[in-house]
């Protein structure tokens, strides 16, 4: 795999990892989404994903990596506060599961 072929690929796979939370949507609004949130037309991001692309401007490439960067850390944020908002019910039905059987304090 040359050079070229390695960050094509890579392009593909930053809008696939984009893509892939709205993959209920379909294929097509996935890849839109992903579009949108990668700063790309839609055309361009299917061709991305398609391996449809010759050539990857640098501004380009290093501008889809930032976002994907940005995406990820968003991600992280949402999944930790979902896990937080879980413990918490956890919390909350374990509570109340005790005071229901006379297990409270």
């Amino acid at each position: 795999m040359t050079r070229a072929d390695a960050i094509r690929s890579e392009m593909a796979e930053i809008v696939e990892e984009a893509a892939e939370p709205y993959l209920t949507l379909g294929v097509k609004a996935a890849i839109a989404k992903a579009a949108r949130l990668l700063g790309l037309t839609t055309r361009r991001a299917e061709a991305y994903r398609w391996g449809e692309v010759r050539m990857v401007p640098g501004w380009e490439m290093e501008e889809l990596r930032l976002r994907r960067e940005a995406l990820r850390e968003q991600r992280i944020a949402r999944l930790e506060s979902d896990i937080a908002a879980l413990k918490a019910s956890r919390r909350s039905h374990n509570a109340h599961s005790s005071e229901c059987h006379g297990e409270g304090g």
